[in-house]
């Protein structure tokens, strides 16, 4: 998803939480099932970490807390109450159904929340973040896997283009066919 499709979709939620849960899934690149599974005991605040246990490849890692990520989890302990997982949805099938419900409400085009992982991934390497950083935080064991997240847009592909520049002049050079 580009930034205004994101913008977009988020602007079309509105339950708090699942808009909550949405971000989540933006901001950490996480499975669904790891969303999922999250307890308030995974979240250390006091250490800036999400703990990750049960994953894909049965190896833990950990997710470092942003500003963002930490405002996030203290807007969703508001709302919760007092459950033990973060989230209130606790079967797969539920959340797509929600977010087929808020594709078709913003108007973008169809996505499934495997697509959201792929949206970090991609927004991490377009920003500048190597590519080993980004396998360490999606819990990739081979980076051939984390290559297949990485999508770069047209829009960067073109500034990279522009960026070049052989004669030593300030006058680009244009692309003939």
């Amino acid at each position: 998803l580009s930034q205004e499709e994101i913008t977009t979709l988020l602007n079309s939620i509105e339950d708090r939480e699942f808009r909550i849960m949405i971000e989540m899934y933006l901001y950490t690149g996480l499975r669904r099932s790891e969303l999922l599974h999250l307890c308030w005991r995974d979240i250390d605040v006091t250490h800036g970490f999400i703990y990750i246990h049960k994953t894909k490849t049965h190896l833990e890692r950990a997710i470092p807390l942003t500003e963002i990520l930490t405002g996030l989890i203290e807007s969703l302990r508001n709302i919760s109450g007092k459950r033990e997982y973060l989230f209130r949805w606790r079967h797969e099938r539920t959340i797509s159904k929600l977010l087929e419900e808020a594709v078709k409400t913003s108007g973008i085009k169809k996505i499934r929340l495997h697509d959201l992982r792929h949206t970090f991934a991609s927004h991490l390497v377009m920003s500048g973040e190597n590519l080993k950083t980004v396998q360490e935080l999606l819990g990739h064991q081979q980076i051939s896997t984390t290559l297949i997240y990485a999508h770069l847009s047209k829009e960067h592909l073109k500034n990279a283009l522009s960026k070049l520049n052989f004669t030593g002049n300030e006058k680009r050079l244009k692309l003939v066919k």
